[in-house]
Formats: structure tokens, sequence, C-alpha cells
């Protein structure tokens, strides 16, 4: 099954904190409402403009799988959200902070890359659909979630003017999918070798002479 790789579990291990830290900022409509009078249009625009800091973080962890690795890429990625949060827990006094959170939180997109590299390392490829069926499953799960309690948090908090509470309950997440990524990461090796995609090119190569044999006997 692919819940029995190590590596799928980790992956797992560092998306669900991850995607609840990331979908505290899923309240940013009603906090710029609050904090600055915004009407959603201008919400709206703001997300538009701080999208390309996702692009540029995928195209950056290009190079940075080659400088330092996979692994210390993908906690880059996780320790961007880390910085964006208590950017965000402050956004209530100056509007400038709250683009700034919103382009530091597109760095979460460091990680898509060394990601999917471990998945096809360490996955047999029989199970790559059911493996990647799995991390969306459990990421939809975690985003259900983090949606459902950053609003709740929001509607108590506001009424108290704690307009930056569910920024600040995301951090703690976000800290925490920090902690697993680098005190329980699989070993370098993992995210180099790919065992399962040797075996399976042997296989190939010796079904490939067996055929092989059998059309010159025939």
């Amino acid at each position: 099954a692919p819940c029995g790789v190590p590596a799928l579990r980790y992956l797992m291990l560092v998306e669900v904190p991850l995607l609840l830290g990331t979908m505290s900022l899923s309240t940013l409509d009603g906090f710029a409402l609050i904090a600055y009078a915004w009407e959603q249009e201008t919400m709206y625009y703001v997300r538009l403009a701080s999208w390309p800091a996702s692009g540029l973080a995928i195209l950056l962890s290009l190079p940075l799988l080659r400088l330092v690795g996979p692994r210390r890429t993908l906690q880059l990625g996780v320790l961007s959200l880390c910085l964006a949060l208590p950017v965000a827990c402050l956004a209530q006094w100056h509007s400038h902070l709250l683009f700034l959170a919103l382009v530091l939180a597109g760095g979460v997109a460091l990680g898509v890359l060394p990601a999917l590299r471990l998945v096809a390392t360490q996955v047999p490829p029989a199970q790559q659909a059911a493996a990647t069926a799995t991390v969306l499953a459990v990421g939809h799960g975690a985003k259900a979630v983090g949606l459902a309690m950053h609003a709740y948090l929001f509607e108590a908090a506001a009424a108290r003017g704690l307009l930056y509470a569910p920024f600040a309950l995301g951090a703690c997440f976000a800290w925490l999918a920090l902690a697993v990524a680098v005190l329980f990461p699989p070993p370098d090796d993992a995210w180099r070798s790919s065992p399962h995609a040797a075996a399976y090119a042997a296989r190939e190569r010796r079904e490939g002479k067996e055929r092989g044999r059998c059309a010159r006997e025939e």
C-alpha cells in the first residue's frame, strides 16, 4: 500500500500541519474588510498581484535542487510560510505587510518539485497513481478542516478585535510542519536513488531478453 512507504508518510506528516497553517490566509477577505475597510474586489487584486511569487518559487526551486538539495529546498518552502504568518499577524497595522505576507506565503511552492521527486523515487511505478491520490486526499481533508477551524476562530476573535488570531494559530501549525520536515526527513539517498525504478528496469530488460529468445526460437 502507498501509506506503507516511509517517504510518503513523511510527506503527509508535513503536508497536514502545513495546509492547516496555510488555510489561515482564507480569512484575509474579512480581515481586510475590518482592518482597512477594503472591498472584496480590492483584496482580489492584491491576491492577484502576489500570485507570481508562487510561479517564481517553482522556477527558483530548480537551481536550489542542485545547490542545496531537495531536502533543504522542501524545508525552505515550509520556512517561507513560517515567516509569512507572523508578518500577517502584524498586517493589521499596515497594508504593505499584508502584501509581503502573501508574497512570502507563495514561497511554499518551493516544496512542490522536491515532493514530486520523493514520490517518484520511493514509490513503485505501479503505485504512483495511488500514492498521488492518497496525498491529494489527505491534503483536501486538511484544507477542509483548516477552513472551518479558521473561519470559526476569526468570527470569535474579530468580536474582540483580535483579527490576527487565525494567523497566530496558523503560524503554530507552520512551525510544527517545519519541525517535522527538519527532524524526521528521509535520508538524502531517498531523493536520488530509486530502488523501485531500478528493479522495474531490470525486470523489463529480463523480459525483453526472454521475448527476443522466444522470437529467435520461432
